[in-house]
């Protein structure tokens, strides 16, 4: 059995996601996430993407404090493996808008603002 390296976080959080079909076709669907870890994201959904299919997804976190904003994290990646109503994918993680970003952040895959 092949160990994990990365610590999975239990969310569930709303997330939106596209991806361009073999003949160019786009398409977009959304879900929930199940859990999240630096290397990969897990989602369920009603609309699957196939395996191997390259994904953009936009998700939110919620604030860390009452006043705080909501955090955006802006991901893509490649579909590992499909499971019933959900898909496990690759990811890389990332600040909407953001260029550039503190290599401590970076170095957890959750990239928080400046």
């Amino acid at each position: 059995m092949k160990q994990r390296i990365c610590r999975r976080y239990e969310l569930q959080l709303p997330v939106l996601y596209s991806w361009t079909d073999e003949t160019g076709a786009m398409h977009q669907a959304g879900g929930f996430t199940r859990n999240i870890s630096t290397q990969g994201i897990y989602i369920v959904s009603t609309q699957l993407p196939p395996r191997g299919a390259d994904l953009s997804l936009q998700a939110t976190l919620p604030p860390l404090e009452e006043a705080a904003n909501v955090i955006p994290l802006q991901a893509s990646g490649r579909v590992l493996r499909i499971e019933g109503r959900g898909f496990a994918l690759t990811s890389d993680f990332g600040l909407w808008g953001e260029a550039e970003f503190e290599p401590e952040a970076r170095a957890t895959g959750v990239v928080l603002a400046k």
